[in-house]
């Protein structure tokens, strides 16, 4: 029987809030690997509220030691991770093979925009192939 001792986990953890990442505002927009905006003040509560929790899962015991963090290096990334660093006493480990997709045109620009431009040809595609 395996314990926490002799496995890997991985927990991944998607950065903070960045502007233009909040699907509920006019200004959600696409933001891939060539959009390197910093954490917003709410991005940052949420990388210390994550910090927060993973140090508590430790000392609960429902996690095992956690010896390494690895974040891409988009800044959000960046510092969302460095929050949890920080409290866990790591360094970050930056990889440039976890950046974001890149949306390639999209990148930066809003959905709104993308769907008013593109949305017929979307559905288009959806109903081509509905998988």
């Amino acid at each position: 029987m395996a314990t926490i001792s002799d496995t890997t986990t991985i927990l991944y953890i998607r950065h903070g809030e960045v502007p233009g990442n909040n699907p509920n505002s006019s200004d959600y927009s696409y933001t891939g690997c060539k959009v390197d905006p910093s954490l917003t003040e709410k991005g940052r509560l949420q990388a210390q509220t994550c910090a927060k929790k993973l140090v508590e899962l430790q000392e609960q015991g429902k996690v095992g030691k956690i010896t390494a963090i690895y974040a891409s290096t988009l800044k959000r990334a960046q510092e969302t991770a460095q929050e949890s660093a920080q409290s866990l006493g790591l360094e970050v480990q930056a990889r440039h093979d976890l950046r974001e997709i890149d949306w390639g045109y999209a990148n930066g620009k809003r959905v709104q925009e993308m769907q008013e431009q593109y949305g017929d040809l979307e559905k288009q595609v959806k109903q081509q192939y509905p998988d």
